[in-house]
């Protein structure tokens, strides 16, 4: 039992038992109530006691379950630490380990990067390599338009395969130089070459001729009917561009008798013959070889046009539409801007008899502007003040001016334009002259001097169709000047001839 609560119940006991001594005959009678209460409280402590003991057997069992479940958390602690160590143990090992493979990520990255780089920049150099080479097989595949015409299936064929291997994610730079290389290799070989043989072809007008031809290298090919004496040569054509060779029929009778001679003699195996040979291929020699044909208007048109490139069309265009400009407006000049002396005479005649009526008949049969401003002017005769009639005249005028003058200043244009336009056509013949003369090169003085003639013919023609263009147009010009001011002086003469006395008012 607790000592506190005992003491508790013997200060009780006390506190009761001492008024009762005190007070001895008032205490006989509360003895036995007294000693009632204390029975009472004997019991109590008893029962205290026992509470007491099963409180402290309570507590011992608790504290036995306490102790038992701290040593459990003990032993889990103890194995829990063991477990941490064990942890520890092993993330020091996989620090260690991951430090290791970080160290060797960074160098594989690293030399991945410097790989990559490489990499790329061999790819580059390979993209290089290959853009120079299809540059080139480019240039070479474009220069067949003006190279030798025979062979040309195979070497198109070299170029067309050489340009497919540089396409694609890996382009094969050395499939596609061997197939260069063949290209050069197969014209080289044709220039060395000479070849004999009979085979049908056309000659002139005259398809699937029986012929024998004969070709040495790159610089002789004929042909000869083998019934007949019709022959043709290939030959250049001497132009900056398009086509650089072509057959020629129209020889000259001299020169084919010598060709049916030296081809007539190469078909007969041991002989030796003499071949009209041209090496240089020149222009003017070739004049000589052909006859003598006088070429039609058309013929001469067509060459000139060949000569000159394509800005001759839109040149030519541009000429043929200032001609029809200029021909509108002289016509326009002559119907509508026509200022007819009699016309102004009967007008003026009929006015001064105040014959209003008949001089309004009389110009509204006039369809030129003229006659459009004398209406205005006599549609307001019966008003005594001639401002309506001024106002009509103005707007007459304004809308007979844009009519007169409309395509003036597109055919000025088309004077200034004409030159220019020949310039340019003049500087892209220049350009095509200097390439080619890059391209292959010349110490023929001819050749160049023949090649600036032809990109001169632009300019030659621009500057024809500019003279006469610009002239027409001043002289367009001055006429339609002279016209509006024909039509201001008339139109003012009328209307101070009807109005007098409004002139006079402005002098006074």
């Amino acid at each position: 039992m607790n000592p506190k609560l005992i003491l508790l119940t013997l200060a009780s006991i006390a506190l009761v038992v001492s008024p009762v001594f005190a007070n001895k005959k008032e205490d006989a009678a509360r003895e036995a109530q007294l000693q009632q209460t204390l029975d009472n409280m004997r019991r109590e402590v008893e029962a205290l006691k026992k509470i007491k003991a099963d409180k402290l057997d309570q507590i011992e069992a608790l504290e036995t379950k306490r102790w038992e479940e701290r040593y459990r958390q003990n032993q889990a602690i103890t194995d829990h630490q063991e477990a941490v160590r064990a942890l520890e143990g092993r993330y020091s090992k996989a620090s260690t380990d991951l430090g290791r493979l970080n160290d060797q990520l960074v160098q594989e990255k690293n030399a991945t990067e410097e790989i990559k780089i490489k990499a790329t920049e061999a790819k580059e150099s390979i993209n290089e390599i290959a853009m120079q080479v299809q540059q080139v097989v480019d240039k070479a595949a474009t220069d067949l338009t003006s190279d030798y015409p025979i062979g040309l299936e195979i070497r198109n064929l070299d170029f067309s395969q050489a340009r497919e291997a540089l396409n694609g994610k890996n382009p094969q730079i050395a499939k596609s130089l061997s197939l260069f290389f063949d290209a050069f290799a197969s014209r080289y070989e044709l220039t060395l070459s000479q070849e004999l043989d009979a085979r049908k072809s056309q000659i002139g007008n005259r398809p699937e001729v029986s012929v024998n031809r004969l070709r040495l290298g790159t610089v002789f090919l004929a042909e000869a009917a083998r019934e007949g004496r019709e022959a043709q040569a290939l030959q250049r054509t001497g132009a900056l561009q398009g086509r650089v060779f072509e057959w020629r029929a129209d020889l000259s009778d001299a020169f084919s008798k010598e060709l049916q001679q030296a081809i007539t003699g190469a078909s007969r195996k041991g002989n030796v013959v003499w071949v009209p040979l041209d090496v240089l291929q020149n222009k003017n020699v070739q004049a000589t070889t052909r006859k003598n044909v006088e070429l039609t208007l058309k013929e001469k048109v067509q060459d000139l046009i060949r000569s000159g490139g394509p800005i001759m069309y839109p040149l030519l265009l541009l000429g043929l539409i200032a001609l029809l400009f200029s021909l509108d407006r002289w016509l326009t000049f002559v119907f509508r801007g026509r200022i007819s002396d009699r016309l102004i005479e009967r007008v003026h005649g009929l006015t001064k008899e105040n014959k209003f009526a008949e001089a309004q008949l009389l110009v509204s049969k006039n369809r030129s502007s003229l006659g459009k401003v004398f209406t205005a002017i006599l549609n307001h005769t019966q008003e005594s003040h001639r401002g309506n009639a001024e106002k009509s005249v103005r707007q007459v005028l304004l809308h007979e001016q844009p009519l007169l003058e409309r395509r003036m200043g597109l055919l000025g244009a088309f004077g200034t334009a004409a030159p220019l336009l020949g310039l340019l056509g003049t500087v892209g013949g220049m350009i095509s002259l200097f390439t080619v003369l890059t391209d292959v090169g010349t110490n023929d003085a001819k050749l160049l001097a023949g090649g600036i003639a032809e990109a001169l013919v632009c300019t030659e023609t621009g500057l024809v169709i500019a003279i006469p263009v610009l002239l027409l147009h001043g002289w367009l010009t001055e006429k339609l000047d002279v016209i509006t001011s024909s039509l201001a002086f008339q139109s003012i003469a009328l209307l101070n001839q009807i109005w007098p006395e409004a002139e006079e008012g402005k002098e006074g």
